[in-house]
């Protein structure tokens, strides 16, 4: 029996340390980490940040709800920030869903983008300031 707890305790330390996967890129180092990626994916996490992206990339919010209630249509405070859709994610959480919001920033500027919840609790809010490609 003894052995068999070491070996499951040894399988899962080399599953949880598994280095193979490369990092996902996200915006904890400040705007310039993410502005050169082909698509921004942001999270419940990045509220209240600026984020820099390229024009004519992608940005895809993914948030989650826990409990009653969901995230409703997203306010987009300018035209340099174009809404394209949102889904909701491939795998579900039973707690609540959750959604992938899509947008494309599609001219130079910036633009505030607010997402409110239907059960009452703080909006979502992202500020992206769309840039042209320096390279």
């Amino acid at each position: 029996m003894r052995r068999l707890a070491i070996a499951v305790f040894v399988l899962a330390a080399s599953l949880g340390c598994d280095s193979s996967e490369p990092e996902e890129e996200t915006s904890d180092a400040g705007p310039e980490a993410v502005s050169g990626a082909p698509r921004v994916e942001l999270s419940g996490g990045d509220r209240g940040k600026v984020v820099s992206v390229i024009v004519g990339r992608n940005v895809d919010i993914t948030l989650q709800t826990i409990g009653p209630g969901q995230y409703g249509d997203p306010e987009v405070s300018s035209d340099n920030v174009r809404f394209q859709e949102v889904e909701l994610a491939p795998v579900q959480n039973p707690g609540g869903p959750t959604q992938i919001f899509h947008f494309e920033c599609a001219a130079v500027g910036s633009a505030m983008i607010m997402i409110s919840h239907t059960g009452g609790r703080e909006a979502f809010t992202v500020t992206l300031q769309c840039e042209e490609d320096a390279t």
